[in-house]
């Protein structure tokens, strides 16, 4: 497969976004991958909430209000993920070194 200047140039700058020279995960990704892992623990703890809550009845005729608090936690922590953990400019740079993944 013939590889164009541009695709190599995009792979370069994508896997730099990820990366260092060693190997290890840059600031930008170190923060990514926080703040994923909060949206993940916040989404998981409303998951077991609300599987808690289809149990009990009372529980579940309360869940409109109390899953309300599971719901702005999640959103928070997507909030959090967009503006301090590069999310945008990861998941870019992720979807490129697939792409390229892919075409190899």
């Amino acid at each position: 497969m013939i590889k164009g200047k541009d695709t190599d140039e995009n792979y370069a700058r994508a896997k730099a976004t990820l990366t260092d020279s060693k190997g290890n995960p840059t600031p930008k990704y170190s923060a990514y991958m926080r703040y994923e892992s909060e949206w993940n623990e916040k989404r998981q703890a409303h998951q077991s909430a609300y599987s808690e809550a289809m149990g009990d009845p009372l529980k579940m005729s309360r869940w409109g209000v109390e899953g309300k608090i599971f719901i702005d936690a999640i959103n928070s922590a997507m909030n959090k993920w967009l503006a301090l953990g590069y999310k945008n400019e990861i998941d870019q740079a992720l979807k490129t070194l697939s792409a390229n993944q892919k075409k190899e």
